[in-house]
């Protein structure tokens, strides 16, 4: 049994295996009809450093030169890790989504309560190649999820929580360009409209725990310093007026004591001063050090709202059934022609 018998036999067949396309053609145009729609809105944006320069550094870092970045920076690399943490899906599910019909504004969380339905595509899957894992969680308990090592960090998912934190996962994507660094944000919503609002709401959040987590160290020195600061104000303002009033009570007594004690005031009062100056000039340094650690983001891409639906991928979907439909029919004829007649 060689390969060109083999096709010839397939050939000769080949009004069934047509039939058989035909059967599968009218299978994927069905799925295409119950498929969920979708419609998909990105955006493209740069990370920039303190210094205002671009990632152009990570092709040095892949080599291992460092071009003088600060320690604290955050990779492009890293940013799906942030996309996929607990925190950013909570705080991503209570932003708002405007409804374009009706201008009323939800949460992302009761957006996808309320409009993002199974599709029946979907539920014919659930409960046929999903039944088992259905029947399997339906005995399971309500399940808690512990994030952290600490009890600030610690959260407790429900299971629905956990089912629109899934969705996130599907309708999400972050992709990091290797070279430059480019970042671009996909998202993904049956309404227009909403997937262009859901994208800008990830690049907000994105943004602003980027920010956080770069000028977190700066920001942190910058409290202890003014707390400092605000403290020696105080002390010295007391050290000030002491004097001041010592002065006036002894205007017009020569006396070594008073003299000695003016002398002591005055040293606090040198002292109280100096250390109030050293604070107001490193207080200064730490509130210009948070500018400059504070990251920019260049946007090459804005979100537009996508007038073309990006799910169901008809053509695709259609060709695939038609290929199945052509791999079945020539398999069927094979089975007839040759292993059946080893049975």
């Amino acid at each position: 049994m060689d390969t060109i018998e083999l096709i010839k036999v397939i050939l000769r067949r080949w009004k069934f295996i047509l039939k058989v396309s035909g059967v599968f053609f009218i299978l994927g145009v069905i799925v295409v009809l119950i498929s969920p729609v979708e419609y998909t809105s990105s955006s493209v944006v740069i990370p920039q450093g303190s210094e205002g320069k671009s990632k152009l550094g990570g092709l040095a870092a892949l080599a291992g030169i460092q071009l003088g970045e600060s320690s604290t920076e955050l990779q492009p690399v890293l940013y799906p890790n942030i996309l996929n943490s607990t925190p950013f899906k909570e705080e991503l599910l209570r932003s708002p989504i405007k409804i374009s019909d009706s201008g009323l504004t939800l949460t992302l969380d009761e957006f996808i309560e309320t409009y993002q339905k199974p599709s029946v595509l979907d539920r014919i899957l659930k409960y046929s190649i999903g039944l088992p894992g259905l029947l399997m969680r339906s005995f399971q308990d309500e399940p808690i999820t512990i994030v952290g090592d600490s009890t600030e960090n610690i959260y407790a998912i429900s299971r629905n929580q956990k089912k629109k934190m899934k969705f996130l996962d599907d309708h999400i994507m972050i992709i990091v360009s290797g070279d430059l660094g480019n970042v671009e944000i996909n998202a993904s919503l049956v309404e227009p409209f909403a997937s262009a609002q859901l994208a800008n709401n990830v690049m907000k959040i994105l943004q602003k725990y980027i920010v956080e987590f770069k000028i977190k160290k700066a920001e942190d020195e910058y409290k202890f310093l003014n707390d400092r600061f605000q403290q020696q104000e105080k002390e010295f303002q007391q050290v000030k007026g002491e004097l001041a009033n010592f002065r006036d009570r002894n205007k017009n007594i020569i006396s070594a004591v008073v003299q000695n004690r003016m002398d002591e005031l005055q040293t606090e009062y040198n002292f109280s001063f100096s250390l109030y100056s050293e604070l107001a000039q490193q207080l200064e340094n730490a509130r210009f050090q948070v500018a400059k650690d504070t990251p920019v983001f260049t946007i090459l891409e804005p979100v537009t709202i996508p007038t073309e639906k990006s799910k169901p991928q008809k053509i695709l979907i259609m060709i695939s059934f038609i290929f199945i439909g052509i791999i079945v029919g020539s398999a069927y004829v094979l089975y007839k022609k040759y292993i059946k007649r080893l049975f």
